[in-house]
């Protein structure tokens, strides 16, 4: 299972992630009703990805779930990153 310590962090990045989101989009400018739409429609995805999480974190090792949520972290930023710059 994984640790207090790690499912910590993750919830601290996450969180922390997600309040930078706002601000970016209240910064420019950009919330608008079609936001507030497009954040209650991943809503159930978000919860679904959480709960498929906790549940697969009890069947994996927990240095191979760590590495496994790292590299998706990784991979999700970088493309992050990519499209920030293309726009």
């Amino acid at each position: 299972m994984v640790s207090r310590k790690i499912q910590r962090k993750h919830n601290a990045f996450f969180f922390i992630n997600a309040v930078l989101v706002v601000v970016g989009h209240g910064l420019r400018n950009r919330i608008s009703n079609d936001i507030i739409h497009q954040y209650f429609t991943a809503l159930p995805s978000l919860f679904l990805g959480l709960l498929l999480g906790v549940v697969l974190s009890r069947f994996f090792n927990p240095l191979i779930f760590r590495r496994i949520i790292l590299l998706i972290l990784i991979v999700v930023g970088v493309r992050l990153f990519i499209t920030g710059f293309r726009t």
